[in-house]
């Protein structure tokens, strides 16, 4: 649950000769990073952008580092401070804090809850998250995406160890295609953090963090799915330890036929149909490896790999569904090194290479190839993180007009300062330029979180900021349609809310939380004269979102343990624009959520519980035709056997649509109905 523990005491180290050595050689070796990457770009074009830009990044990481020393000196004669220890750090505000002290909404997802979820993916987990809504173009590995604070996919950035997984062709990122099976844990980030990320962090972020290494241990899972639909799933995951050297290889492998069950209305009656060329295969491949060099510094290689074949049956007219296939191949290459000490310090290289092959029948072929390498470096002085982003992202495919690639480069800020015992504030800067944009972005974001009531865990949290979402490769470059004169969407978000932690016969939290986005240049596809259709930035919108959360321990003992989790959400997202559909609701954003879930174990023995009610979604910008509210209900049971001191046993049964509702999430997707799983997990360790 991310509750506080007790206080402690921490002395915080002074400035010395060694503090400032390793500051000036920390930004000498990323100024040499960023020199590297210059033969890299293949134009003058680019080549000339990264020298105009190199000036201002010296200048802004100049101003950063005085930001930084300064705050270092001026905290040095505060030997000791007291604060509250969290059992979690939420990694992805960038700067060291909690669930509690963060002054924005931060939701929490344990392994614990990972695995107590059905299915083998992401989808089913965040469907039961307050505040959360999935999009999901039918059953199987149909695309699936998140909407949060009532905005599209495109405008939630998604993170995997701090890599970014939004495409650049669409912003958009599909989490049929990633496995939950090496996560650690998840964080929510419920506001704007363009400040902190940049660009797609406009409703959000979601920070997946994938399980740490062991060291000088070996462990090794086995696991066999069978189900509904010829649903088969196959995985192996090894972790060894050896001293200074430790590694993780995973493999998963799942397939179905995916012929599931649905019912459509003829106009005259529901029918019950089978769905048709639907079925997938997905294969899953995971390799990390880290060395540590001393207790205080360690070098991490991971690599991910994955191959998918769908047919894609398309939207439901009563009649046998066209043959469309898709094929996606993606590899995910990461290098980092991490020091920590008096200082913290991380360098990290990315590679990213996304394949896909979509047909249709002979008469399309169409093949996009999207690639990127980019670096990322932060430092952290006392409270204060500073970091510098570089960049190429390159695309070639059908469709899309030649162009040179997109450069980026960013710096960034962010601090956390104390004032008093019950106020910080949390101010947060940054730069990004990209080379085929016209426009420069700077964000900034300001936080505080208060305690009104000394000796409690209530506090208080207020945030504002602007945001921004770059135009993708498909908005600037479809051939015939792209427009290059195209410049970011913005918004400006205020966030409000409170957290309190109490007891009252059991252990609870609570989180109220209220957001407004003003959302402007939203880039909307729309017919010219000429009848090609082509992006603009012409639309606005405004939400308003409130989100209740309650989450109780109600026991917590090693025999018996049972968590409840409840949360609802209002949301009116509204357009503003001059035609006749200003003042509407946007498509697919619910104007009411309730999800709940009820986690017990007893023994060996558990039980888990998730309801999602859905409320009516607008399909149209008249705001005419509507998917009504919808009631879906999950459920698993498992049982766990020890066979020896080093081994067990886990079986587990899984429903899925217990109450076997037919329902859409996207109008023409049928869901499946009622539909079973069964596993067998062995355990060595």
């Amino acid at each position: 649950m991310g509750r506080r523990g007790g206080l402690a005491l921490v002395r915080r180290p002074a400035v010395n000769q060694s503090f400032i050595f390793f500051v000036g050689k920390y930004y000498g070796y990323k100024m040499r990073i960023l020199v590297s990457l210059y033969p890299c770009f293949s134009t003058e074009r680019d080549k000339d952008f990264f020298l105009a830009n190199f000036n201002m990044l010296k200048i802004i990481l100049a101003l950063i580092l005085l930001i930084a020393f300064n705050n270092a000196l001026c905290q040095q004669d505060e030997s000791i401070n007291e604060y509250s220890i969290e059992e979690i750090n939420v990694e992805g505000l960038l700067v060291k804090t909690d669930q509690f002290f963060s002054p924005v909404k931060v939701s929490l997802i344990d392994r614990d809850k990972i695995e107590s979820s059905n299915g083998s993916g992401l989808s089913n987990l965040l469907m039961f998250e307050p505040g959360i809504s999935l999009r999901s173009y039918g059953g199987g590995m149909g695309l699936q995406t998140i909407s949060a604070n009532g905005l599209s996919s495109s405008q939630t950035l998604v993170l995997i160890d701090g890599q970014r997984m939004n495409s650049n062709q669409n912003s958009t990122v599909d989490f049929s295609l990633i496995s939950k099976n090496n996560i650690e844990r998840i964080e929510i980030i419920n506001s704007g953090a363009s400040a902190l990320y940049g660009s797609d962090a406009v409703s959000g972020v979601l920070n997946i963090v994938t399980k740490k290494l062991k060291t000088e241990s070996f462990s090794t899972t086995a696991e066999l799915q069978t189900g509904s639909y010829g649903f088969g799933k196959v995985s192996f995951d090894i972790n060894a330890g050896l001293k200074n050297v430790s590694f993780n290889a995973e493999f998963n492998r799942e397939y179905s036929r995916n012929n599931y069950d649905y019912k459509f209305n003829n106009g005259v009656q529901y029918i019950l149909k089978e769905r048709l060329h639907a079925d997938y295969r997905l294969n899953n491949f995971g390799l990390k490896v880290q060395y540590k060099n001393g207790s205080n510094s360690k070098f991490t290689f991971s690599g991910k790999y994955y191959d998918a074949f769908r047919n894609i049956p398309g939207i439901e007219t009563g009649n046998e569904p066209s043959k469309s296939n898709q094929i996606d191949r993606e590899f995910n290459l990461a290098l980092d090194y991490s020091h920590t000490g008096e200082t913290i310090f991380s360098s990290r290289i990315y590679f990213k290479r996304h394949i896909m092959n979509y047909g249709v029948s002979g008469l399309v072929d169409d093949n996009y190839i999207n690639s990127e390498v980019s670096t990322v470096n932060t430092l952290m002085i006392s409270s204060v993180t500073t970091g510098i982003e570089a960049g190429y992202f390159g695309f070639n495919g059908s469709n899309l007009e030649n162009f040179n690639g997109r450069v980026k480069l960013s710096a960034f800020a962010s601090s956390v300062f104390k004032i008093g015992e019950f106020l910080q504030l949390f101010p947060s800067l940054r730069f990004d330029s990209f080379s085929d944009i016209k426009r420069k972005s700077l964000t900034a974001k300001i936080g505080l979180n208060f305690i009104p009531i000394e000796r409690t865990n209530l506090h208080l949290r207020l945030n504002a900021g602007n945001n921004f979402r770059v135009p993708t490769f498909n908005d600037m470059y479809w051939s015939e349609s792209g427009n290059r004169s195209l410049h970011p969407e913005t918004s400006f978000n205020i966030d409000a809310g409170l957290i309190y932690g109490f007891q009252l016969a059991m252990n609870h939290t609570f989180d109220i939380n209220y957001s407004r986005i003003d959302y402007s240049d939203k880039i909307v596809w729309i017919p010219t004269n000429s009848g090609i259709w082509k992006p603009q930035n012409i639309n606005r919108s405004v939400s308003d979102i409130l989100c209740f959360v309650l989450e109780s321990e109600i026991f917590n003992a090693d025999d018996f343990g049972l968590t409840a989790l409840n949360g609802f959400t209002i949301n009116q997202t509204r357009r503003k624009s001059n035609d006749e559909f200003d003042g509407n609701e946007l498509i697919y954003v619910p104007i009411q959520q309730f999800q709940s879930s009820l986690r017990l174990h007893y023994k060996n023995f558990g039980m888990n519980l998730f309801y999602s009610m859905i409320g009516k979604r607008f399909i149209d910008n008249a705001n005419s035709s509507l998917l009504p509210a919808v009631d879906i209900v999950d459920a698993n049971i498992n049982y766990g056997l020890d066979i020896s001191d080093y081994s067990s046993v886990n079986f587990r049964i899984e429903v899925n649509n217990l109450l076997n509702s037919n329902y859409q999430l996207i109008s023409g997707y049928p869901m499946p109905l009622r539909n079973f799983r069964f596993s067998i997990k062995l355990n060595y360790k």
